[in-house]
């Protein structure tokens, strides 16, 4: 008879209970201090344009999730809440005719600007977190293909350079200077 040793190795990296209940208490924290639409959780993505308790266009989800993110840079909140919007309007507008698509696609994006100007002054790189918010405002298939549709719209439509002001991208956000 041949015995056979198996030895386990177990591997348990130490995390302590408040790095791993960071993310909670950081939710809790900026709760008690300010008024946030009620967590929409898996009911937010039951149908195309989620809830939007106070009507101002950007999801219940969206709006936590950068009110807790941003909530000791007010200005760059702004920002991200402006960024935000527009991209929201691609789900819902998706359903429209073309010319109203073509009119949206060309409405100024002054927060996509001052992001891409942070960027270019090495202030902070915010593509990353311009792609984890796409991510979060797209998170359905069916959010998803309506920013296709959206997009799809705007097959064939040559769009003109922006004028931009003569002041900072960031100006109207507090943000920076030329």
């Amino acid at each position: 008879m041949k015995l056979i040793g198996l030895t386990l190795l177990t591997l348990t990296l130490p995390i302590s209970a408040e790095a791993y209940n960071a993310p909670q208490q950081r939710t809790l924290e900026v709760e008690s201090q300010i008024s946030l639409p009620p967590d929409p959780e898996e009911n937010g993505k039951a149908n195309l344009l989620g809830f939007d308790v106070d009507g101002d266009g950007i999801r219940d989800d969206i709006k936590r999730y950068l009110e807790i993110r941003y909530f000791d840079e007010p200005k760059l909140k702004a920002v991200f809440l402006d960024y935000a919007l527009f991209y929201l309007k691609t789900i819902s507008a998706s359903n429209q005719n073309k010319e109203i698509i073509q009119k949206i696609a060309k409405e100024p994006k002054p927060a996509s600007w001052c992001l891409q100007w942070l960027t270019d002054q090495k202030e902070r790189d915010y593509k990353p977190e311009k792609t984890k918010l796409k991510k979060r405002i797209y998170n359905t298939m069916e959010r998803h293909k309506a920013n296709m549709i959206f997009h799809s719209k705007l097959s064939g439509t040559h769009f003109k350079l922006q004028k931009r002001d003569r002041e900072s991208p960031c100006a109207h956000y507090g943000l920076g200077d030329y």
